[in-house]
């Protein structure tokens, strides 16, 4: 029953992947000034942007410290960050749907291709099983700088669903990251700010059993009791 089960949320999360959040229309770059790069989806590789580029949403952009970058999608245009690495998607999500449709992405891309065998071990963390409690060391993570500076930057421009997005897929992949106070504070003001108290709720839930009475296991608990009340408060 447990294989059919995962079967059954595989196939689920293959839907959610392979079905667009909104179109997979190529979108205009125009590099007005400077240098940046976009993550090739064939290669996987690192290519220059040219004065003006035409790609699909779903691929990484590393802009430059001097760079301006114009995004065109359809009648929109969008600046981007400089000396940000980001996801152009991410850009376009502006309600409640298409942000958790794409957040139930993130996290299905961390699922497992094979059931995990079942064992008495506590599992912390999202989809992806324990998380590594060791702090992460900025060379590991690549172009930590640029993603961070890329979510500063969105959060100042008002692009919060952006900037929540941003974080997920870093810390998603990067997972000791949670476990750094400020990123993980700011992934549950990003909750709160957006109305997502179940996320919110979920997110601190899966860490309160950890029982840590330093920094970080107050700051879980706090944001847990907020999202609870919230909860309670709004019926979700």
């Amino acid at each position: 029953m447990e294989r059919y089960t995962y079967m059954i949320f595989k196939a689920i999360c293959f839907i959610l992947l392979t079905s667009p959040l909104m179109g997979q229309s190529e979108i205009w770059l125009k590099l007005e000034k400077g240098d940046a790069m976009y993550l090739d989806v064939t290669s996987m590789k690192w290519q220059p942007l040219g004065s003006k580029e035409k790609i699909a949403p779903r691929t990484y952009v590393l802009t430059k410290a001097d760079a301006t970058l114009k995004i065109y999608r359809e009648t929109d245009v969008y600046d981007a960050p400089a000396g940000g690495y980001f996801y152009i998607e991410d850009m376009f999500v502006n309600n409640k749907r298409d942000l958790v449709s794409a957040i139930t992405r993130i996290e299905a891309e961390q699922l497992p291709s094979q059931p995990v065998e079942r064992t008495n071990d506590q599992k912390f963390g999202l989809t992806y099983g324990r998380v590594n409690e060791t702090r992460a060391e900025n060379q590991s993570v690549p172009y930590l700088t640029e993603r961070m500076r890329a979510i500063y930057w969105f959060e100042e421009h008002q692009y919060a669903e952006t900037a929540l997005l941003s974080l997920k897929r870093l810390i998603s992949k990067f997972p000791s990251l949670y476990f750094e106070p400020s990123n993980f504070d700011r992934l549950c003001a990003l909750y709160m700010k957006l109305g997502l108290y179940g996320f919110l709720f979920d997110e601190t839930n899966r860490f309160m059993a950890l029982k840590r009475d330093d920094e970080f296991g107050q700051m879980v608990i706090r944001w847990n009791e907020t999202a609870k009340k919230k909860l309670t408060t709004s019926g979700q």
